[in-house]
């Protein structure tokens, strides 16, 4: 029994135009399980690629490293998300919100690869213009974090306002 909750709505049966019967039934879910354990992990990791900006673009070797470390951490994420969800025909927000976060980490491993190729090429003369690259480049992904973090709060919003049929 759950309080505050008419039971008389759960299970329901309705006449169609058609003179068929329909059966409605309402279910519950476990949203916070989820905003709790898989979105608050995947907005973490997001977050914790975008500390690859903090390293130099001249130190490749370890900006790739951890980007890519963080990147395969969100595939088995989204791999293991995916075999405990059921397999359905299109992307629900929690699988594109995954794919975000795969897009972004792989956008910062493309920009670091990039960035390095130009920094080495260009040489010293243009250490005001790389900086000038990575911060806005920065800046431009930790805005979609921030859209990412607005997006999960407003649909967490949503979910607790929404009444039973």
């Amino acid at each position: 029994m759950i309080p505050g909750f008419d039971h008389s709505k759960t299970l329901g049966f309705a006449s169609t135009e058609e003179g068929r019967k329909r059966a409605t039934m309402f279910l519950w879910r476990k949203h916070h399980y989820i905003q709790s354990n898989v979105i608050t992990l995947n907005l973490s990791l997001m977050l914790m690629g975008m500390a690859a900006f903090a390293l130099h673009p001249d130190d490749i070797g370890d900006r790739l490293a951890h980007a890519t470390a963080v990147l395969f951490g969100c595939v088995g994420l989204r791999s293991i998300v995916d075999s405990q969800l059921p397999q359905l025909d299109f992307d629900t927000i929690l699988q594109t919100q995954m794919n975000l976060t795969i897009y972004l980490l792989g956008v910062i491993v493309v920009e670091s690869a990039v960035l390095h190729f130009f920094h080495s090429r260009l040489g010293a003369i243009n250490h005001a213009v790389v900086a000038f690259v990575d911060g806005g480049c920065s800046l431009l992904l930790l805005s979609a974090v921030a859209g990412c973090i607005v997006q999960t709060l407003i649909l967490r919003s949503s979910h607790l306002r929404r009444k039973p049929l």
